[in-house]
């Protein structure tokens, strides 16, 4: 018999299912087999976890054609993955409305605060 435990399941940014549903995260029941994780869709998934850019493991749907889902822990990390989303986004649109035409002294804050987090050397 199979285990179960109650893990977050979250539409994967730029997926169909997020097209079709919004960005969804469902607390779902998920049975652990001796290959994979199976949640009450009867979606599998891998059993080994993946680790996104906050550092927050998942498990990635096991699939040839798509990847809608991915199931979280805590439904902390499930809101933290589509908060980096929507802050992603932002900052794509505001670099695309400012082109290259941006004052200096606001490229010079993103640049010392992108240093500040680590993301630039």
């Amino acid at each position: 018999m199979a285990t179960e435990m109650r893990l977050y399941r979250v539409t994967v940014i730029g997926s169909n299912a997020e097209r079709q549903r919004g960005k969804v995260a469902d607390e779902v029941t998920v049975k652990v087999g001796t290959k994979w994780l199976t949640d009450d869709r009867g979606c599998r998934y891998y059993k080994a976890p993946s680790e996104d850019a906050n550092r927050n493991p998942y498990f990635q749907q096991n699939t040839m054609y798509c990847m809608d889902y991915r199931l979280y822990q805590t439904e902390q990390a499930a809101k933290d993955y589509h908060r980096q989303a929507e802050l992603l986004m932002s900052l794509r649109r505001a670099v695309g409305d400012f082109g290259f035409n941006a004052p200096l002294t606001v490229l010079e804050k993103v640049m010392d605060t992108l240093k500040e987090g680590g993301c630039l050397k």
